[in-house]
């Protein structure tokens, strides 16, 4: 795997634990010198103190000062090494936290709301420096919870602290994902960054449709060292007081921090979150042909990686080739695992994280493997498409968790059949996916001689034993 790609995954998921703790005095000497809030309308992603709405205020303390409060709220980091502390005799603007790094004690002042907070240490913007980094809850309640990120960086001797609000995402976000309604057909079709979205939703034709809006349930999450935003859309119709959260549509991207403090939204990924018991009860049955078994949420516990096809209600025995070369399809989805609280054999769940479905025919061919890369997994999809002289090959490399895809690379080529090298640098892209690990979960492809090539025990297949028939 190539170095660019190991650097998007470095770090590890974030867990939660909370306890209250007495801790001794601790005896050193810094300060934190400036706190910045970031809010109001982003005229672009900038610096904090370029940005309309910004609060900036100073504080000073010494850690010499600084005593862990008895009876405090602790946050550890996934690996144990920092910790936030909540002092509940404190409120906010009376620095009510403090972050604790080895002997290194740096107190902060954060917004604590109904929930917890989570807090990483990771050099976020290259500088060779970590920062720490805060998800705090701003506020919750029916129907909303938001929460913004703290960025806490080393200045000289001292430490600044950057905050960005939920309203200064949530901006962005409405900013940058638009959408088409076509009241008589009441189809909402979506736009990320201007490009259309492979998603479509139908609208109950008794509401109107007013707007789509992202503010309520926004939340930020540190995972492998990197703050992703989350966020969820909310339906307003006329007549309607409150937004609808149905059908569900939510929207990842990963959050940058540049040496400077200021940030970026990366990639926008909107995803339906999908659900298909009922599809399955009326087609017939599920049968699993494979499963592998790996870290796919990247919170330390195997989950499961099922392909399955779906046949008659009363099929039974050995699925055929000809079942698959006749209009066959399937799912892949992945079970979250799930470890008792005896720490015996992991339990996987019943309802699927992620799923996409795949059929045997040129709309549905697409191709699904699985890579490790240390200890953790990432899913790989693409959908190879051709029409008549032209061709659209897309890839899209992800992890999930919390009915979230967390998207970190992907890429769309299309390319007339003469074009081979536009088509060249689609596969070396996916190549760079591809390592001795990878197996093929499966490859459904009508131009195969078997219609669908799949991994099954003891026979795990590599995936570049199909991209090489392809190229």
């Amino acid at each position: 795997m190539k170095r660019r790609l190991l650097i998007m995954i470095l770090g590890v998921l974030l867990s939660l634990t909370a306890c209250g703790q007495q801790e001794n005095n601790v005896q050193n000497e810094t300060q934190i010198t400036e706190e910045t809030t970031v809010t109001g309308t982003p005229e672009a992603e900038s610096t904090p103190e370029e940005t309309e709405g910004t609060v900036a205020s100073e504080t000073t303390q010494t850690w010499s000062e600084v005593t862990l409060p008895e009876d405090g709220e602790r946050y550890d980091s996934a690996d144990g090494s920092v910790t936030l502390w909540l002092d509940p005799g404190k409120a906010e603007g009376e620095e009510n936290a403090l972050i604790r790094d080895g002997e290194l004690l740096i107190p902060v002042d954060i917004t604590k709301g109904t929930y917890a907070p989570s807090i990483e240490k990771a050099d976020i913007d290259g500088d060779e420096v970590p920062e720490y980094l805060i998800s705090e809850c701003e506020g919750s309640g029916t129907g909303f919870c938001q929460y913004g990120l703290c960025v806490v960086k080393k200045d000289g001797e001292d430490y600044t602290l950057l905050r960005y609000d939920a309203a200064y995402f949530a901006e962005i976000l409405g900013d940058r994902l638009l959408y088409d309604y076509d009241k008589e057909a009441h189809r909402v079709d979506l736009y990320a960054d201007e490009e259309p979205v492979d998603a479509y939703i139908y609208i109950d034709p008794e509401y109107e449709l007013e707007d789509i809006i992202w503010q309520d349930i926004l939340s930020i999450r540190l995972l492998d060292g990197t703050p992703w935003l989350q966020a969820s859309a909310g339906f307003k119709y006329t007549d309607m007081g409150a937004p609808l959260y149905e059908p569900e549509l939510n929207v990842t991207a990963p959050v940058y921090v540049e040496p400077d403090g200021s940030v970026q939204v990366g990639t926008l990924r909107p995803f339906l979150v999908e659900h298909y018991d009922e599809t399955i009860e009326e087609i017939g049955k599920e049968t699993e042909i494979y499963h592998y078994d790996g870290d796919v949420t990247h919170d330390g516990i195997p989950d499961r990686i099922c392909v399955t096809y779906l046949t008659e209600a009363d099929f039974e025995g050995e699925i055929s080739e000809d079942d698959f070369y006749n209009g066959g399809m399937g799912y892949i989805k992945v079970l979250s695992g799930q470890t008792p609280e005896d720490n015996s054999e992991v339990i996987f769940s019943e309802d699927p994280l992620w799923m996409r479905e795949y059929a045997v025919a040129h709309v549905g061919n697409i191709q699904a493997f699985v890579t490790p890369v240390e200890d953790k997994c990432y899913l790989i999809v693409t959908d190879l498409y051709q029409g008549q002289g032209g061709c659209e090959y897309s890839y899209e490399a992800f992890f999930v968790g919390d009915g979230c895809v967390y998207s970190v690379d992907s890429g769309i080529y299309d390319f007339e059949e003469e074009d081979p090298d536009t088509k060249e640098q689609f596969f070396n892209m996916v190549y760079e996916w591809i390592n001795d690990d990878s197996v093929l979960l499966m490859a459904a492809d009508i131009d195969l001689e078997d219609a669908v090539l799949y991994s099954t025990e003891g026979n795990n297949i590599n995936p570049a034993v199909y991209y090489d028939q392809k190229q």
